[in-house]
Order: structure tokens, then sequence, then C-alpha cells
């Protein structure tokens, strides 16, 4: 029997795009489908990485809004500002905002965005997440929501 890939039994992943303004670079980075680095603001890089994972039919995106929210929670000076959920690309999606103090980087916003494709087969999970440091200021902060509001599935 021959197994491949893409096939009818594993079908490719969705297409994802997403718009970045001037002054953000596309780079590869280990386990990613998308990812771009923004300008360098008070010694922290802003980052968008998006990932996607494939799980089982009936999946559901509580788990990664739980999952997110732990990780969060397990971090010092820890505040989990929003997490809702809504639809993107007329598919489920859960919105997760978040501040906490990393060690090195110190005070960090970041902003996940999680939609579930169900192709059929499997359900793939795109995840999107917007880094940045909380010192950066709203007019940084409104560039990544622009960059994750832009994000389509197809």
């Amino acid at each position: 029997m021959i197994i491949e890939y893409p096939s009818a039994a594993f079908p490719a992943q969705p297409k994802i795009t997403l718009t970045a303004g001037s002054g953000w670079q596309p780079v590869s980075a280990p386990g990613c489908v998308l990812a771009a680095k923004g300008e360098e603001i008070k010694g922290y890089t802003s980052n968008v990485v998006v990932t996607c994972t494939r799980h089982p039919l009936g999946h559901e995106l509580t788990v990664e809004r739980d999952a997110t929210e732990r990780e969060v929670q397990s971090k010092t000076d820890n505040r989990v500002v929003s997490s809702e959920f809504g639809t993107i690309s007329e598919r489920p999606a859960v919105l997760i905002a978040a501040t906490f103090r990393d060690e090195a980087a110190g005070p960090i916003a970041q902003f996940h965005v999680f939609i579930a494709h169900d192709n059929g087969v499997a359900v793939d999970v795109v995840h999107a997440v917007a880094t940045a440091s909380a010192l950066a200021g709203e007019e940084h902060f409104d560039a990544l929501a622009k960059i994750l509001k832009s994000l389509q599935i197809a």
C-alpha cells in the first residue's frame, strides 16, 4: 500500500495568508508555516508566527484556549486581558490577548488567534501569535492587531 501526502486520506494544509506592513520581513522559523519580524523597539523585535497542527475530527478549540491561558498564568506578572470565541474566514476561532514578564525580554504583550479548519478528514488548527514588548506602545499593538486581522484561511 502506498500512503502519500497530500492525498484524499491526508489533505494538504489550508492556504494561509496574512498582510504585514512596511518594515516587516518574512523569516523562516522551525515548525512555522509563516513567520515575520518587525522593527526592533526598545530592545525587542516584534514577531508574528503561524503554525498549523492536525487533530482528529471533532477537536474543539477549548483545548488551545485552556492551554494558552495556563501557559500565560505560569508566567510572572501575568494577565489574560481577553479570551473570546468568534469566527474568522467563516471558521470557529478563539482570540486571546495577554501580558506577562519574560526574564530575558521584560514585559511582553501577546495576541493569539486559533482557527479550526475542518477538512472533512481532520481538523487543522491554525495558530497565529503576535508578540511585542509591552513597552512598544499602543500604535505598535494596533499594527500587530491589523496583521492578525488580515489572517485568511482558504
